[in-house]
């Protein structure tokens, strides 16, 4: 059963941290001087996130939703960047990355097939893999800067663009469908959650590294309120798929 409704998100990611290594660099000027600075390097990294989808019934079910999704994985990433440091406190970036999720994700999935119903039908409980790539092009604005010897420290604040492309699926678990309980083979595939979405974020780091090196670290937060989202929700063992689009909300 192909089927199209009005969805709404609730997305939220934290960004953990990331390392990286400037391959191609000068020396590091400091805050103020006249100089520019650019850079290209690799990077690696790690995200917690967490994606709530609703999809919504007609006006004409007892449920309020057709399928509730909530997904939970710490997303490992690692990519290459190029970056542009203009006169004084502003730096342009862009990336590219690949993304996997650890092997700990899960997934827990509501089902409210029953139109004379407001109780759940389908619940079940998976494991969640995930892969994907993505971009971003951003400008940091130098906040705060500090040398000492060959050691820096920045804080700035970053406006980004970021897409993903990627893939959630579910696997094994335990499940409750119509008063049957038992548990999914390990290698079972239960959902095919295709996803692109793009996002205008908003965030604030801190950077330490070294000049010579270019070896850093970096921590951060990074939120977006405004998000466009297109998916393909496949749920194999109900034999349904849900395509949804969603725009402007949190990311």
């Amino acid at each position: 059963m192909n089927t199209r409704r009005p969805v709404s998100f609730a997305l939220f990611a934290v960004f953990v941290g990331m390392a990286g290594v400037d391959v191609l660099h000068p020396l590091s000027p400091r805050c103020c001087d006249p100089t520019t600075e650019w850079s290209v390097g690799l990077e690696s990294g790690a995200v917690w996130a967490e994606t709530e989808e609703i999809v919504k019934a007609r006006s004409d079910y007892a449920a309020d939703y057709l399928s509730h999704l909530t997904w939970d994985a710490l997303v490992v990433l690692a990519g290459i960047h190029l970056s542009h440091r203009m006169r004084g406190i502003l730096r342009i970036n862009g990336r590219l990355w690949f993304l996997a999720a650890a092997p700990d994700g899960t997934l827990v999935n509501l089902d409210y097939l029953d139109s004379t119903s407001d109780a759940v039908t389908h619940r079940s409980v998976s494991m969640a893999e995930l892969l994907g790539f993505g971009w971003e092009l951003s400008t940091d604005f130098m906040l705060m800067e500090q040398r000492r010897g060959e050691v820096y420290v920045r804080s700035f604040a970053r406006l980004s663009y970021r897409g993903n492309y990627h893939s959630w699926t579910a696997r094994g678990g335990e499940y409750e469908y119509l008063g049957r309980q038992g548990r999914f083979d390990v290698d079972q595939e239960l959902l095919r959650y295709l996803v692109l979405h793009q996002v205008v974020g908003l965030g604030a780091l801190v950077e330490l590294g070294h000049v010579t090196d270019g070896l850093y670290g970096r921590l951060g937060v990074m939120v977006s309120p405004l998000s466009s989202v297109v998916d393909r929700d496949v749920h194999v063992l109900t034999d349904t798929e849900y395509y949804n689009t969603y725009r402007w909300g949190w990311y």
